[in-house]
């Protein structure tokens, strides 16, 4: 279960610390997950959020925004600095292996093992970069009805609370 909580955790990471630009290794699908992860230990979300491809980044931006909207409705401001610091000592403290990587055409795979339990990571090839996929089995559809119902569950909330006395 903590594994999973450290996979999802670097895409958290990048949600609150959205940024952009950086520089890093991506000459391959390891050598990118090996620059995410020792920017999200550092604490660099500019830096983990340029190991994604560019739809995971513009998902997870839409994302943050959304979250953010659903949180404000709610009563709950976002505590983006104290998440990433605590992502960050996270990563610091588990044992993380890289495995094997394939790669077939542009598209690639890179299994990893975050304290005992195997991950596996969807990887494309931009302008000669590797960079990881976070929704690569997501369609745009698929994300764009998780964004919505997200928004929706926003306004019902306002509506909910307008009505309350």
């Amino acid at each position: 279960m903590r594994s999973r909580v450290t996979a999802w955790g670097i895409v958290a990471l990048s949600v609150c610390v959205f940024g952009c630009g950086g520089g890093g290794d991506y000459s391959s699908p390891k050598a990118t997950y090996q620059t995410m992860l020792n920017a999200a230990k550092a604490g660099d979300g500019e830096g983990v959020e340029n190991c994604y491809d560019e739809a995971s980044r513009k998902t997870m931006a839409e994302m943050a925004n959304a979250l953010k909207d659903l949180r404000k409705v709610a009563g709950k401001e976002l505590d983006a600095p104290d998440k990433v610091a605590a992502m960050a000592e996270r990563l610091r403290s588990s044992k993380i292996e890289i495995g094997d990587q394939t790669i077939t055409g542009d598209k690639a795979t890179l299994d990893v093992t975050h304290d005992g339990v195997k991950v596996t990571h969807k990887f494309i090839n931009e302008r000669g970069a590797w960079k990881m996929q976070v929704f690569g089995e997501a369609t745009p559809d698929e994300m764009k009805k998780s964004l919505e119902a997200m928004r929706e569950a926003a306004k019902k909330l306002q509506e909910l609370k307008a009505k309350s006395p």
